[in-house]
């Protein structure tokens, strides 16, 4: 009996070794990477997928794949420092019409978040997390979990945003892709926020948003998420509003496509938008796959006004705004490695 009660006890030691786990180490590795493949899948929308587990496949999707680029620096090497003293590290957003800076900060509990920072029509947007917002908590593996709610935080004059989150490591299992199966994390994350939009002391609007997203985290370069519909987020067989896989360092496989000398949005119009029609001008300078989204500040996506091959020249495309909340958001145009931006105010 007793060596019976030692092998149990030996057993029990090997099996709670092998629990995946990230940690500050693996997170340095991961974000001294600066090249990356994203996979958008086509078909998501409405699908159903089965979070029963142990495998997560995302080989069931149709995707288009962009190279990117994910760049991390030293704070003191951007334009806001003095914002964020606490930042460990920075990651340039965007170029374009929208110029800027996500600051981090990076220790051995975890990674926060402490805002954003950029120039938009010739003024600051600078969204400070009061408290820092954690992205993730070390060590990291099944069963840890946080809630986080910020203050009233004002980007602008005009602007107030507040954001929670609850977030829990539910599971671990194996992430299904083209380039193999790999270990992986599930995060599930509720975000809940609110915006209201002041002028001349009478709020003009407020707007209330709610998203379930569910990442699939490996320490092999190789992530997923989907986002599910909060109608549905409690299933574990839910419908889906978007999912996509992405693969950082070496290996990526897919190359990059030809970058555009010029790419830009040359206008939006009307802006300040309310329900109704939107139009966007825009110019691509080189052919390719081209693709025109409304982003929030999140970077969630609201709408595909474009997606496939253009020819060089001037394009332009048009969008019902009808149903969508108050706010601001971005537009984002990218052809390969190149990316613009211009901000969208939406009214009621």
């Amino acid at each position: 009996m007793r060596i019976a009660a030692t092998v149990l006890v030996m057993l029990m030691a090997v099996s709670a070794s092998a629990q995946l786990t990230i940690t500050r180490a693996d997170v340095e590795s991961r974000i001294a990477e600066t090249e990356g493949t994203g996979h958008s899948a086509t078909n998501a929308e409405g699908m159903t997928f089965d979070l029963t587990g142990p495998v997560y496949d995302m080989t069931v999707f149709e995707t288009t794949a962009e190279s990117f680029s994910v760049s991390y620096l030293d704070p003191s090497l951007t334009t806001y420092p003095h914002e964020f003293p606490a930042a460990t590290h920075a990651q340039i957003v965007s170029d374009g019409a929208l110029e800027g800076f996500t600051y981090l900060r990076l220790d051995d509990d975890g990674m926060y978040l402490l805002g954003f920072a950029g120039e938009m029509e010739g003024g600051d947007y600078i969204l400070k997390y009061q408290p820092e917002r954690p992205s993730m908590m070390f060590p990291y593996r099944k069963g840890t979990s946080w809630t986080w709610k910020s203050d009233i935080m004002a980007p602008f004059e005009g602007m107030e945003r507040v954001e929670e989150t609850d977030v829990e490591v539910i599971a671990e299992g194996t992430l299904r892709t083209p380039l193999g199966d790999f270990p992986c994390l599930v995060e599930r994350q509720w975000l809940r926020s609110s915006t209201k939009l002041s002028f001349g002391g009478q709020v003009i609007s407020e707007s209330y948003y709610t998203d379930v997203t569910y990442q699939f985290i490996t320490k092999n370069g190789v992530d997923a998420s989907i986002t599910v519909d909060t109608l549905d987020a409690e299933s574990m067989t839910p419908s889906l509003i978007d999912a996509r896989w992405s693969v950082t360092g070496t290996q990526t496989t897919a190359q990059a496509a030809p970058a555009a000398t010029d790419l830009r949005i040359s206008a939006v119009y009307p802006n300040p938008a309310r329900s109704g029609v939107l139009s966007v001008d825009w110019n691509a300078e080189t052919a390719g796959n081209t693709r025109l989204d409304i982003i929030d500040a999140l970077g969630r996506v609201h709408g595909v006004l474009h997606q496939g091959n253009v020819l060089p020249g001037n394009h332009t495309a048009q969008t019902q705004l009808s149903g969508m909340p108050a706010g601001l958001y971005f537009l984002r145009l990218v052809q390969g490695t190149r990316v613009a931006t211009r901000p969208l105010t939406v009214v009621h």
